[in-house]
């Protein structure tokens, strides 16, 4: 017959117990084995060490130890028998040579900044070069269309003066050819212009 311990649910840490009774019957005799968990933790140290400089007045105080062992028994969850805290500097010099060539490899802020209006000088310098361009070519584009409609003007003068000529050459040639047909009625005409004058 084997007995087995059970959890109880109220119970914050499991324990297993493994009873074990042997019953023979021949001879009236009684074996008890008590086997435990197997890998259970028996005895628990836990050593800690606090940087002094974040503590305040850099001193750590009993009280302070006293929380401290408290969270660790809560935090692992067993009975330590034996909690050491300790507080001290801890040594700086490998953060400290690092934060040095940091800042030796690095390119401090000031020298980005220089860089980046230094860059953006020349950028703005096209920009605007290419703006007063825009403009100037805009200009010139409104200076022809409004030469467009000055040399219409001028060809609708032009066109005007072509019609008057015209005009006129056709009455050149009635005359002309009124000359051709009666010669003496443009004599007439002729000499009474003269008189007038």
């Amino acid at each position: 017959m084997v007995d087995y311990a059970t959890l109880d649910p109220n119970a914050l840490n499991s324990n297993y117990d493994k009873n074990e009774r042997i019953v023979n019957y021949e001879l009236n005799e009684i074996v008890k084995t008590v086997e435990k968990a197997k890998g259970q933790i028996e005895s628990l140290t836990v050593a800690v060490v606090l940087n002094k400089d974040s503590l305040e007045g850099g001193e750590l105080t009993e009280e302070q130890k006293t929380e401290i062992a408290s969270l660790i028994n809560a935090a692992t969850g067993l009975e330590t028998k034996s909690v050491e805290i300790y507080a001290q500097s801890f040594n700086q010099d490998i953060q400290n040579a690092l934060s040095d060539t940091a800042n030796q490899e690095g390119i401090p802020i000031w020298m980005w900044i220089a860089f980046g209006v230094i860059a953006l000088i020349p950028i703005l310098a096209i920009g605007i070069y290419m703006i007063m361009k825009r403009r100037k070519e805009k200009k010139k584009e409104a200076e022809k269309l409004l030469e467009i409609p000055q040399e219409s003007a001028i060809s609708k003068a032009a066109v005007e003066q072509i019609e008057l000529e015209i005009k006129e050459s056709g009455r050149k040639k009635s005359i002309e050819s009124l000359i051709d047909t009666n010669p003496e009625i443009v004599t007439q005409l002729l000499k009474t212009w003269l008189d007038e004058e």
